[in-house]
């Protein structure tokens, strides 16, 4: 046991409205009210982003109901990225074209690398009542 909460809620692009309004409302009204309390105990407690990849078709393992919870990447990184010399913004080069085409020409690159670092920072849910 890490003994790290969540803190990011990730969800594909279709549920975001959802996950938005549950960490907004103040109350939780469900079934019947008079025996259940209302408060919204998940208020404010994850930061919600969308991704469209999530739901994409495009990937294997794509989804439109299941999401993630992630740790604080300050406490506890899922991914690293790592940049020569700390730069992670795009090298752009640019240098005049040979005599026979008009114009300039230019490039672009990054030195950069990403690597998964802690696997135990995010779990997957399934996006199914059980």
């Amino acid at each position: 046991m890490l003994g790290v909460q969540p803190a990011i809620m990730v969800v594909p692009v279709a549920q975001w409205a959802a996950a938005r309004t549950l960490m907004a409302a103040e109350r939780l009204i469900t079934g019947n009210t008079t025996t259940q309390p209302d408060a919204n105990i998940w208020r404010d407690r994850f930061k919600v982003v969308s991704s469209p990849y999530l739901s994409n078709s495009l990937y294997t393992g794509f989804s439109s109901v299941k999401w993630y919870l992630l740790a604080d990447p300050a406490v506890l990184p899922m991914m690293e990225i790592a940049a020569l010399n700390g730069r992670v913004e795009p090298v752009i080069q640019q240098a005049d074209a040979d005599f026979n085409v008009l114009g300039i020409q230019m490039r672009g690159f990054a030195d950069i690398g990403v690597a998964r670092q802690e696997f135990r920072a995010a779990i997957k849910c399934s996006g199914t009542a059980t």
